[in-house]
């Protein structure tokens, strides 16, 4: 797979998240999460370590905030997004 490929694939799995969180005057990182499908294990299959986190979810929208096209709102222990 190509550079190319894997940035386009980025894009579009991007464009999907800023859909949902564009439904929304605000939704927090979880309803975000469970909404999309974005917990998915982060170990390998062999790793002493197991369980799902959400790491898909912070580099889609790290990369849309960097983009300027979101807003992250953090209020205590709580993170919010907003389409902007």
């Amino acid at each position: 797979m190509s550079k190319k490929a894997i940035a386009d694939l980025l894009d579009s799995m991007a464009e999907v998240v800023h859909a949902e969180i564009a439904k929304h005057a605000l939704i927090t990182r979880i309803d975000l999460v469970e909404s999309l499908g974005l917990r998915h294990s982060s170990y390998p299959k062999h790793a002493a370590t197991k369980g799902e986190t959400t790491w898909l979810c912070a580099l889609l929208t790290t990369k849309l905030e960097e983009e300027g096209r979101i807003e992250v709102v953090k209020d205590g222990g709580r993170t919010f997004y907003r389409a902007v």
